[in-house]
């Protein structure tokens, strides 16, 4: 989609285009520092192999029909295997290594043929990283690098929990490898940091941003942000590029980042409605959920922009106070467009409502409520890798360890921008993803 007909997209709601169309030329051009930008442009979701009973072949070619599309058009797609391999027993390594082969072969066929010069999308995998099988299916999916597709490693509270001594956590700790999740998360961690196409991704960790929303059973991946989501569901995903201020006053600092995210959050909302979403069922969940993916990204890069040292109390708690400050905002925008056009419909306001009417009355009881609704169930996503800045960094890598408990302002932490982990060791690799999944249980 080119510029022109995103913003016929993104305006053509408002009571007054003209004047958003100014404010979405300002966003896109240079006084914005090129703060806000899309992360997927031809979208992402993440899928559930069917339960298949007996019929694993047919339902092969069933679920291949329907993602061959996708692909055609550009769409990221992930497809989870977990349910189907917890049926297997003692076929599971052989079951896995089919559905690999004949649901990537099966896609291939039904590709649709593309006249323009568009690459498709890509077709992603995700499993439990518990499996018994995974070590010896990882060293065979290695055997054909170029038609394997990407495999991303869903790993749980108990694996890491098993795994990981608390002394293990903390930087420097020593890693103790004494039981067996101890010697599959160092095989794991040795495989994904070697290779490009296998990624771990943390269990549990996306959480709704209104906090009157029920948290959603997270089952699949989504193949670009990098965390896990409730299957079939559509996210709009935008990055926030806080390396683009540079040194400047906070005063200015603030006053661009709180338009930039007025603006962008608006308009993006607009487009929730008007994108062009691959199935009716991604179109309502849209409309009823309204999910925001805005990735924070750029912050190594803006303490190197800063000359600020990353190893510093003193720079953490700058970074937190404008992580925070970041949340408040989003937040704030989101209750504003609630006020204006609704809640996201799937929040049960009038349930909320009834349950408060007996302490508090009717009218104190919706207040509240209202206060705390929000427009979008999701908004503000982080990932351990962004604390790294890109190009060459005026620190060592471990140097920028100290800065991760800024991740715990995050409603969801993904693992988007991991390419970046080939620069650290694999110990620093293994070490950041422990300290993630630690913060990540104790965020606020």
């Amino acid at each position: 989609m080119d510029r022109r007909e995103l913003a016929r997209l993104v305006v053509q709601r408002e009571k007054d285009p003209h004047y958003w169309q100014q404010e979405l030329a300002w966003l896109l051009g240079e006084e914005s520092v090129g703060l806000l930008a899309p992360v997927c442009e031809q979208g992402q979701i993440g899928l559930r192999f069917p339960d298949s009973g007996p019929c694993i072949d047919t339902a092969i070619a069933a679920l291949a029909r329907r993602i061959a599309p996708l692909l055609g058009r550009g769409t990221r797609v992930c497809v989870d295997l977990t349910a189907v391999l917890a049926q297997a027993g003692d076929r599971e390594p052989a079951l896995l290594s089919h559905l690999l082969q004949r649901l990537t072969a099966a896609v291939d066929r039904c590709l649709p043929r593309r006249d323009d010069s568009g690459q498709p999308g890509r077709l992603m995998f995700s499993l439990p990283a518990g499996l018994p099988s995974l070590t010896g299916l990882l060293r065979r999916h290695a055997r054909n690098p170029s038609a394997r597709p990407m495999i991303a490693l869903r790993v749980s509270d108990d694996l890491l929990s098993a795994a990981c001594p608390p002394d293990s956590i903390l930087p420097g700790g020593a890693v103790v490898d004494v039981n067996n999740a101890g010697k599959l998360w160092h095989s794991l961690t040795d495989i994904s940091h070697r290779r490009s196409d296998i990624v771990l991704v943390l269990q549990t960790t996306t959480h709704p941003s209104c906090e009157l929303a029920v948290p959603e059973p997270a089952e699949v991946v989504m193949p670009v942000s990098l965390f896990e989501a409730r299957p079939e569901t559509a996210w709009l995903a935008i990055k926030v590029d806080i390396a683009a201020f540079g040194p400047c006053p906070d005063r200015q600092r603030f006053q661009v980042l709180r338009r930039a995210l007025r603006v962008g959050m608006r308009l993006a909302d607009n487009l929730l409605d008007d994108w062009d979403w691959a199935s009716k069922a991604l179109r309502h969940d849209a409309m009823v959920n309204r999910r925001l993916a805005v990735h924070i990204v750029g912050i190594g890069g803006l303490v190197d922009r800063c000359a600020m040292d990353p190893s510093s109390l003193t720079t953490l708690r700058y970074l937190e106070r404008w992580m925070a400050v970041v949340k408040q905002l989003m937040v704030r925008e989101s209750i504003a467009l609630a006020h204006l056009r609704g809640q996201f419909p799937e929040l049960p306001v009038k349930e909320l409502v009834d349950m408060l009417v007996k302490g508090f009355g009717s009218e104190l009881a919706g207040k509240l409520v209202r206060q705390r609704s929000l427009r979008h169930r999701h908004l503000m996503v982080m990932s351990p890798f962004a604390l790294f800045p890109d190009g060459q960094p005026r620190h060592s890598f471990a140097a920028y360890f100290h800065l991760l408990p800024v991740i715990r302002f995050a409603d969801t932490i993904a693992m988007y921008g991991f390419e970046c982990r080939h620069r650290l060791n694999c110990d620093e690799y293994r070490r950041l993803l422990q300290m993630s999944w630690a913060i990540s249980r104790n965020r606020q």
